[in-house]
């Protein structure tokens, strides 16, 4: 059994509430005043699903994204949202992404897709390529939802996201963009959250969770 207060510390210490951007709900979504906690889930995002079988038994939720859309049939669960702080912490979202892309050298395009998929699980992937482009040398990368930074971007190969709409993807005009899906870019730093609170007498669960869609 561990204290609440010290995971919460931890937690923030790692992703600081004053990075999140200022229209975020990170932080308490659900607050019962319970301390002492035993069992910890770790989810991307708080669905009814996660809920109900985070409530077997956790007392505590640790999720990447707020309460946007779900109910509140908590019952005795607490459930705390790290989002954008999460993403641009220093060993956050995106320095994981980075790492994992990090190119040591100039590759092949088609290599780096292969990569993609390996590595973040994805099944298929949307690649935007008006440009032919078709080695790589510099990568620009952003988890979760980053098509709406495609026409401020210069200077690069390759831009590797998730979630590029219709109009962004046609702002892609010298180099190459990888949706890998925003599921994809974010859920790799669950395994993260869990080796972080490794310290605390805790037990702690990664959820079962997948895309919302199916292809078909």
């Amino acid at each position: 059994m561990s204290n609440l207060d010290f995971i919460i510390s931890k937690l923030e210490a790692f992703a600081p509430p004053e990075l999140a951007e200022e229209w975020d709900n990170s932080g308490w979504q659900v607050f019962l005043g319970n301390k002492n906690i035993t069992r910890i889930m770790l989810a991307l995002s708080p669905t009814d699903d996660v809920i109900v079988s985070a409530n077997k038994g956790c007392e505590l939720l640790i999720t990447h994204h707020p309460m946007f859309y779900t109910s509140l049939k908590h019952r005795n669960l607490q459930i705390y949202a790290a989002h954008t702080n999460l993403d641009f912490a220093p060993s956050g979202i995106a320095e994981r992404l980075i790492e994992m892309f990090r190119p040591e050298k100039e590759e092949t395009l088609e290599n780096i897709v292969n990569k993609v998929k390996d590595i973040l699980g994805a099944k298929t992937i949307k690649l935007i390529n008006p440009s032919n482009i078709q080695t790589v040398k510099k990568i620009a990368v952003m988890p979760g939802s980053g098509g709406s930074l495609i026409p401020s971007l210069k200077d690069i190969d390759l831009y590797i996201t998730g979630d590029v709409k219709y109009h962004d993807a046609l702002e892609a005009k010298n180099f190459a963009v990888i949706d890998a899906g925003h599921f994809e870019t974010e859920r790799i730093i669950l395994p993260v959250l869990r080796d972080l609170l490794k310290e605390f007498d805790v037990q702690v669960f990664i959820a079962e969770e997948k895309p919302p869609w199916e292809f078909v």
